[in-house]
């Protein structure tokens, strides 16, 4: 067993990537998104890169949700969602024309497949036949259609492509139950794969069938240790991911928040237990960064140490940080 985290160098891609949240009121220009590609002082002046790497990622589409976990809270999203998303991607000057514009160097990119919610018995109609998905079969024929519509459109817009690598698609649900998803995920991988893409996906630590990740075709996984600093979970939980992470060579996944469940000190966990002497997660292993209902510019503009330190785990120039009652 290879006793090590995943390494994007096994893959040739970016191994510090980070999520953008999509839909709605999210709407990524490349003023927002300056902060994420180059180190920004206060001042508005750059001098390093930050990240190289992005996911956008879907949650909802108006009222129609996209993402598995938002599916209660909005209608089920059907075929003119679906074509929404892909619209909304191309849409000039923000998401992937405004990461183009807003790039000096190649980034890689990766993008959110739509989840197809077995609710949904009447999506619209593909190829001359209306889907229902409550068959696994149209299901399949949905996501293919869709990818095969995104990547002739990503053929067409041969603008981006000096700056923008297109790497793959993300599935979006977070644990995956053998009899509702299992056969559908691995034949999906297989069809990523025959378009010459890879696959990612995004567990959480513990989620259902996570360590069977690479039998259902997955090329990239990284696990969320759902630690975030006043919720259920004890910051031993990052080090209990660490280790599974290590001996499913798998990555991880730092959530970035303000709000309910998260404290003042859970990031500054992720980046001390990330150095080699804890967890060793910084350097050589793929490390996705979920930003919830905030952003790395709203950091940036309202918390600039935690930006600072961000940008220092991202570089692999990080040095330890000491709080009152830590407890480590």
């Amino acid at each position: 067993m290879n006793y090590a985290y995943l390494s994007g160098h096994e893959l040739g891609i970016e191994e510090h990537i980070v999520v953008l949240p999509c839909g709605g009121k999210r709407v990524w220009n490349a003023r927002r998104l300056k902060p994420a590609l180059e180190f920004t002082l206060p001042d508005g002046s750059s001098f390093d890169r930050m990240f190289r790497s992005f996911i956008f990622m879907c949650v909802a589409i108006g009222k129609r949700s996209m993402h598995p976990l938002a599916n209660p809270f909005g209608e089920i999203a059907n075929q003119s969602t679906w074509q929404s998303w892909m619209d909304e991607l191309y849409t000039s000057d923000r998401n992937l024309d405004a990461l183009h514009h807003a790039a000096s160097q190649p980034v890689d990119v990766w993008i959110s497949l739509p989840y197809p919610r077995r609710g949904q018995l009447n999506f619209g109609e593909i190829h001359g036949r209306t889907l229902n998905f409550a068959d696994d079969e149209d299901r399949l024929e949905a996501l293919y259609w869709w990818m095969d519509a995104f990547l002739q459109r990503w053929e067409e817009s041969k603008h981006l492509h000096d700056k923008l690598v297109f790497r793959g698609f993300v599935w979006l649900r977070e644990m995956i139950l053998p009899e509702e998803d299992g056969q559908l995920v691995a034949r999906v991988n297989q069809g990523i794969h025959a378009r010459n893409q890879l696959a990612f996906w995004l567990p959480n630590y513990g989620s259902y069938s996570v360590w069977e990740w690479r039998n259902f075709g997955f090329d990239v996984a990284a696990l969320n240790p759902d630690y975030y600093g006043s919720g259920p979970y004890g910051r031993e939980w990052i080090e209990w991911t660490g280790m599974a992470a290590r001996t499913y060579n798998m990555g991880i996944q730092i959530p970035c928040g303000r709000g309910l469940f998260y404290d003042d000190t859970h990031l500054i966990d992720y980046f001390n237990l990330g150095l080699p002497k804890y967890s060793g997660y910084m350097i050589d292993s793929v490390v996705v960064y979920r930003f919830t209902n905030y952003s790395i510019r709203t950091m940036y503009r309202k918390d600039f140490e935690s930006y600072r330190r961000l940008y220092t785990f991202v570089r692999g120039i990080y040095r330890e940080t000491h709080y009152p009652d830590r407890d480590y």
